[in-house]
């Protein structure tokens, strides 16, 4: 079962990738891994409009419970959507780290399956 928080981590950077929020991405994952320029250049390159996934999609998402590390930490992975071709190639990778005083979120790519 995917937690609940996950699915709402996964649904925000969605949301901010459709959007272009590509600066509150950074923001939020504090510059860690990818920066805006990445991020743009990864999006750009793929050549179509990202659009909104469908909620159940996120039920199904790929997430994988990391072992041996410190803290409690997931990798994700999201097939994206495009205005184009529904489910796409496209993929957007993230860690989730569930830290004592918070949880730490890193972009970690951004491809093609």
């Amino acid at each position: 079962m995917i937690p609940e928080f996950v699915k709402s981590i996964a649904k925000t950077l969605v949301k901010r990738l459709v959007a272009g929020q590509y600066e509150e991405i950074v923001r939020v994952t504090n510059g860690r891994r990818l920066s805006v320029e990445m991020i743009a250049l990864a999006i750009r390159e793929y050549g179509r409009e990202l659009i909104e996934i469908p909620d159940p999609d996120f039920d199904s998402l790929d997430v994988v419970r990391v072992r041996n590390s410190d803290h409690p930490t997931w990798t994700v992975r999201v097939r994206l959507w495009t205005r184009d071709e529904g489910a796409s190639d496209l993929c957007l990778e993230f860690t989730i780290a569930d830290l004592p005083e918070s949880r730490r979120i890193e972009v970690d790519d951004i491809h093609v399956l």
